[in-house]
C-alpha cells in the first residue's frame, strides 16, 4: 500500500505543476502517504493541531477590565463610607462600637494636643486594665455618655480597697491631673494608633457627603475613560501552519 502511493506521488510530479488544481492533488496524496506510514506502523493517524482559540476584541477586552476596576472602586468607596458611618455609632451606655477587639474614634478636644491633635482618627484596643503602664494613652467613660482619652500618670493596684486597679489620668496639655480615678471597669481600651490626615479625610467625606460621592464619581469616570484610551491594545498572533516536506 506504502509503495503504490509513492509510485503516484512519483507519476504526478513528473507532471510540470502549471495547473493549481494538479498541485492541490499532489498535496492530498501527500498527506494520505504520512496517514498511511503512520497507520502501517501501528502508530494511528497523526494528531490533528489544536483549533485555534476565538479572537477577543481589543475594545470588549478593555471594557470588561474597566467595568471590573470600577465595581472594585466602588465596593472600596463603600467599605470606607460604612466604615466612617461605624466609628461614629456607639453601643450601649456610650462605649465605641467594637470589633473583634478594637475600636475607632475622632478625637474632638485638645487635651492631647501635642500628642493626638483634635480631629485625629484613633484605633482603639480591648486590653485587660492589669496589663497597662504608666505612659500608656487609653480611651474611657468619664460618664454613661462621655468618653475622654488621656495618658495614665499613676496607678493604684488595688484603689479603694476593692481588688481592682485606678488610673490617675492627664490630657498632656492639661495643667492638672483628672479630678476623678478611672477604675478598671470604665476603661474601653488602649490607643495603639492615630493619625491627623486620616481623621481629616473622614470628617471631610462626613461634612459633606454628597459633594464628595460627586468627586468620586467623576474622578472614576475620569480613570476610567483614560484606560480605555491609553489601554494597549494586544494584537493577537495568528498561529503558523507547520510546514511539511513532501516526500519524493
Amino acid at each position: 500500500m506504502k509503495n503504490a502511493y509513492e509510485d503516484i506521488l512519483l507519476c504526478l510530479e513528473s507532471v510540470p505543476e502549471d495547473d493549481a488544481l494538479l498541485g492541490e492533488l499532489i498535496g492530498l496524496v501527500d498527506k494520505a502517504t504520512l496517514d498511511a506510514d503512520y497507520v502501517l506502523s501501528g502508530r494511528g493517524l497523526p494528531a490533528m493541531p489544536p483549533a485555534p482559540a476565538p479572537k477577543k476584541s481589543p475594545l470588549r477586552s478593555i471594557w470588561q477590565s474597566s467595568v471590573t476596576g470600577a465595581l472594585f472602586y466602588i465596593m472600596l468607596a463603600v467599605v470606607v463610607v460604612g466604615a466612617m458611618l461605624y466609628m461614629d455609632a456607639e453601643g450601649s451606655a456610650g462605649v465605641p462600637r467594637d470589633f473583634a477587639g478594637f475600636a475607632v474614634m475622632t478625637v474632638l478636644t485638645r487635651s492631647m494636643q501635642s500628642e493626638i491633635p483634635q480631629g485625629s482618627f484613633i484605633v482603639i484596643r480591648n486590653t485587660e486594665p492589669n496589663t497597662l503602664q504608666v505612659g500608656d494613652d487609653i480611651t474611657f467613660l468619664q460618664n454613661e455618655n462621655t468618653t475622654f482619652t488621656h495618658r495614665i500618670i499613676t496607678i493604684h493596684e488595688s484603689y479603694l480597697d476593692t481588688g481592682k486597679r485606678g488610673f490617675q489620668t492627664k490630657g498632656v496639655d492639661n495643667a492638672a491631673p483628672d479630678a476623678e480615678i478611672v477604675i478598671a471597669d470604665n476603661v474601653i481600651g488602649k490607643v495603639i494608633f492615630h493619625s491627623l490626615p486620616i481623621g481629616q479625610f473622614f470628617g471631610f467625606i462626613q461634612s459633606n457627603l454628597l459633594l464628595s460621592a460627586i468627586i468620586g464619581v467623576l474622578v472614576l469616570g475620569l480613570f476610567l475613560a483614560l484606560r480605555m484610551i491609553f489601554s494597549p491594545r494586544r494584537e493577537q498572533q495568528k498561529p503558523q501552519k507547520p510546514k511539511r516536506k513532501r516526500k519524493k
